[in-house]
């Protein structure tokens, strides 16, 4: 299907294809301070909102626009799609339509760029879409909390019986305090059963391109690329390995992981770093 902007609007909101719907979400887009535009990642039928100095300074052109105006051999099968839609919407209670003013900021793919997406959609699709919390645990008893949890994160190959390594990983003793450090932190931050202490981890399907996103700026590859990243992943004990594994339309393999809460990273690194200078001192 040729998704046009106007349509693509409307999917953001989850409003009608309608050229009412479509001139109110534009005013609704409009009254934002500083200029959106809506477009996509990955998927046409997945629309975001994402500030236009973001889609255009996006050096490798992860944001794409939609065409204003669909071409003309797609125009007959969207005028019968929207006629079944519709009568599919006449069905469904109103109680189920959102104000398209009732949005939140949250994290995809990379928690250090919020995007802008209906409640809606966040409620219907929990495990790709995350909200930032309000206020990051700042207290003494929040801390401690969360660093005694974090340090006692038993680790995977202690839960389940021990997945055999490649013959191509890395043995501590070919390791750097860097690679140690990188790789404790990350079993911490992604598992791939779920954990006993679950009310720090929320489940999400995700790549490794996702999760180089998440992790680069707190271990050594803030300023390495994505492929240098997964060669070194290909030969570390990294329990995001073992997870269950599901395919995209595109054929990109999703894991499906238990990822720590944003605001107990720097527990995790701390407790990381610490097991890294005991390994390397043995």
């Amino acid at each position: 299907m040729n998704i046009t902007q106007d349509r693509a609007i409307c999917m953001l909101f989850y409003k009608e294809f309608s050229e009412e719907n479509v001139k109110q979400c534009k005013q609704d887009i409009s009254s934002l301070s500083g200029k959106f535009q809506v477009c996509y990642q990955t998927s046409p039928n997945e629309p975001i909102l994402v500030s236009e100095f973001r889609i255009f300074g996006e050096p490798a052109g992860d944001y794409h626009l939609y065409p204003e105006v669909a071409t003309a051999e797609h125009q007959e099968a969207i005028v019968r799609e929207e006629c079944n839609t519709c009568k599919e919407r006449q069905q469904e209670s109103p109680d189920d339509v959102i104000s398209v003013n009732v949005t939140e900021t949250l994290e995809e793919e990379d928690p250090s760029k919020p995007i802008l997406v209906s409640k809606l959609r966040i409620l219907g699709d929990p495990i790709n879409f995350h909200t930032y919390p309000e206020v990051l645990g700042n207290t003494q008893t929040d801390t401690g909390k969360a660093s005694s949890l974090v340090d006692n994160v038993v680790p995977q190959r202690d839960q389940e019986k021990q997945v055999q390594p490649d013959v191509n990983v890395l043995n501590d003793d070919d390791s750097t305090f860097e690679d140690v450090q990188t790789r404790a932190f990350i079993n911490k931050v992604f598992l791939a059963k779920e954990p006993e202490n679950d009310d720090l981890y929320y489940q999400l399907s995700c790549t490794v391109k996702n999760i180089f996103h998440v992790i680069k700026k707190y271990t050594m590859f803030e300023d390495s690329s994505l492929f240098a990243f997964q060669n070194w992943c290909l030969q570390q004990d990294l329990h995001f390995w073992k997870a269950q594994k599901s395919n995209t339309s595109n054929e990109e393999k999703l894991l499906i992981l238990f990822k720590l809460k944003m605001e107990y990273f720097d527990e995790a690194l701390e407790a990381a770093t610490k097991e890294a200078a005991k390994i390397c001192r043995a």
